[in-house]
């Protein structure tokens, strides 16, 4: 019995003691693998991280852009009757002398940006691929794999391989790039781009009261107008209807019912044209009037170009938000698309010329008893009715007016939309 015993407790104890040691070497195997998913994890994410920095790199995607919302889109009409009525109580010199130094620091930005993807494109250099990339080099691990497993080498040399293609690609996107002080690092084609634009900007300055200097005005308003459109987006049909709407109610209410509220002339009309000042505002396309004497002008202001151009631009966002220059899929897995459309950027270029002949039309006419015309009035209506109609008829019209929501989720196709902001920008 003690040695059935004494067998016994030894049978115990050995058994106790395997039992003891498998869960070491469970636990052992388990941070290994724990180990493997992390680094794999890790790496997963840093590909995917890159693949969408690249997609919005390729997109020109700018840091800081503005989305207008429900709010802003109600906002910008209050504050926009502010500023008109403080410039019909205080027209001065030099209150025009201060929209002029504003529409100068405007326009010099919108200039250099232009003049920055007309010369990266003669350079062949990719303008929406010049963001300096701020990704720290990763540093390699194979010189620590000696003391791992042969999975473990594996793991880090396919590690290693990845992190040396990724800062080669740091490296040579960053070679492009200068460091000057107080601006940090530019692209070097930004340098002569800065330069063009500022001569172009002194020259209007020093020449504004020329006759021919509304040449020079009319390319710095584009400069300008396209810059915007360029930082502000319209995120669905929803708010762009609201704000153009709201813009619309403000013009017909300046324009056609103030004068029969208080005053006898239109406010609008009176700060368009300088009140008694004769210094017309900058920010506004100027045409000779054809048939007027010398020094007369057509106007047109800058908000009758912006807002409903938001519209446009949207469109062909929208319409292309699947598309991709490259085979390679999009990185919210959702379809590429490798040829642009223009369907919708057409219909709404055609619509937004209807609504300019209508415009010159009620001008003609002297519609409501004045001289000038709002032509949001006009080009509102055919813009939006159009937008809606070709959506309509094409089965787009709920994703189009909620911003993605119907079909698929809204952040993958507001991202979508954006991946397509760079792509689409030669549309501008």
């Amino acid at each position: 019995n003690n040695n059935n015993n004494n067998n016994n407790s030894y049978g115990t104890t050995t058994n106790t003691n395997e039992g003891d040691d498998q869960p070491l070497i469970d636990e052992e195997s388990g941070r290994v693998k724990q180990k493997r998913r992390q680094r794999s994890r890790s790496r997963r994410g840093t590909s995917r991280r890159r693949r969408q920095q690249d997609y919005s790199n390729n997109a020109g995607e700018e840091e800081g852009a503005f989305e207008i919302t429900e709010m802003s889109a109600v906002y910008f009409v209050l504050f926009s009757s502010l500023v008109l009525v403080v410039l019909f109580y205080s027209m001065d010199h030099w209150i025009f002398v201060a929209f002029r130094l504003l529409f100068c620091l405007a326009a010099f930005q919108g200039l250099s940006m232009m003049f920055f993807e007309v010369i990266a494109r003669i350079f062949g250099v990719d303008p929406h691929k010049t963001s300096y990339d701020h990704t720290t080099p990763l540093s390699s691990t194979r010189r620590r794999s000696n003391s791992r497993s042969r999975g473990s080498q594996e793991v880090d040399e396919e590690a290693t391989k990845n992190n040396s293609a990724l800062n080669a690609r740091v490296e040579e996107n960053n070679v492009n790039f200068i460091l000057l002080p107080l601006f940090g690092n530019v692209h070097y084609l930004m340098i002569p781009s800065v330069i063009l634009g500022g001569i172009l900007v002194c020259i209007w300055l020093m020449f504004q009261s020329e006759e021919w200097a509304w040449v020079l005005q009319d390319i710095m308003g584009v400069a300008f107008l396209v810059n915007v459109m360029r930082l502000v987006h319209l995120p669905n049909l929803k708010i762009a209807t609201l704000l153009l709407t709201c813009a619309m109610s403000y013009d017909i209410f300046w324009v056609y019912i103030q004068p029969h509220l208080f005053g006898k002339e239109s406010v609008m009309v009176n700060v368009a044209r300088g009140g008694d000042q004769h210094e017309s505002l900058p920010m506004l396309f100027m045409f000779p009037r054809i048939g007027g004497s010398q020094g007369e002008y057509s106007m047109l202001g800058y908000g009758d170009v912006i807002l409903p151009g938001l519209l446009i631009v949207h469109n062909a966002l929208f319409e292309n938000r699947f598309y991709s220059s490259s085979s390679s899929s999009s990185p919210t897995g959702g379809k590429v698309v490798t040829k642009m459309r223009y369907k919708y950027f057409v219909c709404s270029i055609f619509a937004y010329s209807v609504g300019m002949i209508l415009t010159f039309i009620a001008l003609y006419l002297k519609v409501g008893g004045q001289g000038g015309q709002p032509a949001l009035t006009y080009l509102v209506p055919t813009t939006v009715l159009t937008t809606v109609c070709v959506a309509w008829m094409n089965g787009e019209l709920k994703e189009m007016w909620n911003g993605g929501k119907s079909g698929s989720s809204a952040d993958d196709t507001h991202t979508n939309s954006r991946d397509t902001q760079g792509e689409s920008q030669a549309l501008l």
